[in-house]
């Protein structure tokens, strides 16, 4: 239970200044919003897997936990959703549970019930899905009807100029700067993955800084062939 609680309650790296909202501005914004002020509500998150949707939910946890406010993250591909795991946890913090495509039968009841008494107590609830609830099989019909209670927000992929000038963001909160041969390389040789982007453009940065080069294609070419 005390690995279940830390899953909770162990703060993320993820932060809203280290997510390119891209075409997702309005949308980001209104999770910002929401996790920082004092109004109760539900809202369903929705994306692809490359959509940013986890790194959105644990940045809503950070910037609350940050306030030195209470809120808790849940992905249920990792810890099963049970009473025994929110135990203790207040209504007015933000509870949010990702990964709904992977909830289990057994666990429908128990998000019906978590949605209930969320609402009931005017909680604060951010649900994150890949597919929406009409979409998702589920063998407690309630429970499709709960999903859509709140506000729901689809974050939109993004293009080849948003993944570029998503590149350009974290490349200056890295510190450096990105050439645009180095940014074309990446788009030209890694998936059209935020993630998979983000994780060689860093990797390739520590390489160079750790070998004292600049951040050129070659050194990205080593870095993707290794």
């Amino acid at each position: 239970m005390a690995q279940q609680h830390l899953r909770l309650e162990r703060p993320s790296a993820a932060s809203f200044e280290s997510f390119w909202s891209g075409p997702n501005g309005a949308a980001v914004a209104a999770l910002r919003s929401f996790a920082l002020n004092d109004e109760d509500g539900q809202y369903l998150l929705l994306g692809s897997s490359a959509s940013g949707k986890s790194h959105l939910a644990q940045a809503c946890c950070r910037l609350r936990w940050e306030a030195g406010r209470q809120a808790a993250y849940l992905h249920l591909a990792q810890a099963p959703l049970n009473e025994t795991s929110l135990a203790g946890f207040s209504s007015s913090g933000l509870l949010v549970i990702d990964g709904l495509c992977g909830l289990r039968d057994t666990d429908e009841m128990q998000l019906l019930r978590l949605i209930d008494s969320s609402r009931a107590a005017a909680g604060k609830l951010i649900l994150c899905s890949r597919r929406w609830p009409d979409q998702l099989s589920l063998q407690t019909a309630d429970l499709r009807s709960r999903l859509q209670w709140g506000a729901m927000l689809e974050l939109k992929l993004m293009q080849e100029q948003d993944l570029r000038q998503m590149l350009e963001h974290r490349a200056r909160l890295l510190g450096v700067k990105l050439s645009p041969r180095v940014a074309e390389f990446l788009l030209r040789r890694v998936a059209r993955d935020p993630g998979a982007l983000l994780q060689a453009l860093e990797q390739a940065y520590a390489r160079a800084v750790g070998s004292g080069r600049q951040l050129t294609v070659p050194l990205v070419r080593e870095v993707l062939g290794s």
